[in-house]
């Protein structure tokens, strides 16, 4: 068993969160639908647009899990909380330089799409930017649209209103260089700590607050997952990157802060739950017993 975690956003975190938090009893049991994984300081799952929950449900294998974690509910509690340090020590293992690339070494060009580990410095330096684009309110999907007006969703064929999703282009700096890159949507917002609707209206009034242009230009040292893929521009393909996943560079400190049973000892494991077949013929060896 992985003991992981589920971020909620924009309507998510006002409502399901709030409903979540009210669920009384030992293990109470929730069904998400279309989540998607998220690899945001750590592995974990996160909403979308399209994502709901089922709160409690009424169903024989939600009370089948229930009763079988309060059966093994102390070996389950014994089992550790995913914290932010122990995310970023699962994901990158400082004492493997060679898994870091040189932004110098970063490729021109890739046949296929690559997954590159960099670290350096983040930052904002171009401020006429749009630093969001609208997507469909149903399914997420980019779009041509402007403005707060209904569009025609190619996707829903249907009639929507546009939502704004943050995007910002940024700069990554090391000891060898810089490189473009764009970070999107949560993980734009979880890194400066702003939504999309907050920089939609200050984009749309043109006068960005000092206060946001300081948070989005001031350097912050990460690992960086870079997604590498070609794109056509007007005939002509370039290599371009974008952010997969963040997360803040591990130091010495931090490392003594991780309890040793935490990364030296095996974790202890619950019970596995038997099997259909299994249950089957330990109830037919009772029967003839």
């Amino acid at each position: 068993m992985v003991v992981s975690t589920i971020s909620l956003w924009d309507q998510f975190s006002e409502y399901e969160a709030v409903e979540m938090a009210k669920l009384r009893g030992n293990f109470p049991v929730a069904i998400g639908l279309r989540l998607k994984l998220s690899r945001y300081y750590g592995f974990g799952y996160a909403t979308r647009g399209s994502s709901s929950f089922i709160l409690s449900p009424p169903i024989p294998e939600a009370i089948e899990l229930q009763s079988w974690c309060s059966a093994n509910s102390s070996t389950i509690r014994e089992l550790p909380y995913p914290t932010v340090t122990g995310a970023r020590a699962l994901i990158h293992d400082p004492t493997h330089p060679k898994k870091i690339v040189k932004i110098l070494n970063l490729p021109t060009s890739v046949d296929k799409v690559e997954y590159l580990n960099v670290q350096g410095d983040i930052q904002v330096i171009d401020f006429n930017q749009n630093f969001i684009y609208l997507a469909c309110s149903i399914c997420n999907k980019s779009t041509n649209a402007y403005g707060d007006n209904d569009f025609w969703c190619n996707f829903c064929n249907k009639k929507v209103a546009p939502l704004p999703k943050a995007k910002l282009n940024v700069q990554i700096t090391d000891d060898t260089g810089s490189v473009g890159a764009t970070i999107f949507t949560e993980k734009a917002e979880g890194l400066y700590d702003v939504t999309a609707t907050e920089l939609a209206q200050h984009a749309s009034a043109g006068n960005l607050p000092i206060s946001l242009i300081e948070k989005l230009s001031a350097p912050k040292k990460h690992y960086i997952s870079l997604k590498a893929t070609m794109y056509d521009y007007g005939g002509i393909n370039r290599c371009v990157f974008n952010i997969d996943s963040v997360s803040e560079p591990i130091n010495a400190d931090e490392l003594l802060q991780i309890e040793p049973s935490q990364e030296q000892q095996s974790q202890p494991q619950p019970p596995k739950t038997p099997s259909k077949r299994a249950q089957a013929k330990g109830s037919k060896n009772t029967s003839t017993a």
